[in-house]
C-alpha cells in the first residue's frame, strides 16, 4: 500500500549516520558557567 502512494524507505547507510548526528547534537552544547538563578539574584 505504501508503495502505491510513492512512499520510499530511507536507506540505512544514509539515515543512520544522520540520525546519530542529530541525537549527539544536544550533547555538544556546553552549559553556562553561571546558574540560571544567579542571573536574577541581587548582589548589591
Amino acid at each position: 500500500m505504501l508503495n502505491s502512494i510513492g512512499y520510499a524507505r530511507m536507506d540505512r547507510m544514509i539515515g543512520a549516520p544522520a540520525a546519530l548526528a542529530y541525537v549527539r547534537e544536544p550533547a555538544a552544547i556546553e552549559p553556562p558557567a553561571a546558574s540560571f538563578d544567579a542571573a536574577f539574584s541581587s548582589s548589591s
